[in-house]
């Protein structure tokens, strides 16, 4: 990975990146109860837009409400 890239992550995507080293995947309830991210999905794009393989796993709760999981490609 290009460190130049890394740098210019938003610090957001540098907690989600470094989230996602640690624990393979993360929730968008995750992401707001931990970092106090809301737009998960905008720190995921940023991370797949300098070459990060993140597959998107559709979920779906107790009550039925669907939502993406996040994980490293392995």
């Amino acid at each position: 990975m290009n460190i130049m890239k890394l740098l210019k992550l938003k610090p957001q995507a540098r907690k989600v990146l470094n989230h996602l080293t640690k624990r393979k995947s993360i929730s968008p309830l995750e992401a707001l109860h931990v970092y106090g991210i809301y737009r998960l999905a905008a720190s995921i794009h940023e991370l797949r837009k300098i070459g990060i393989q993140i597959n998107t796993v559709m979920k779906a709760d107790a009550s039925g409400h669907h939502y993406a999981r996040y994980e490293v490609a392995a």
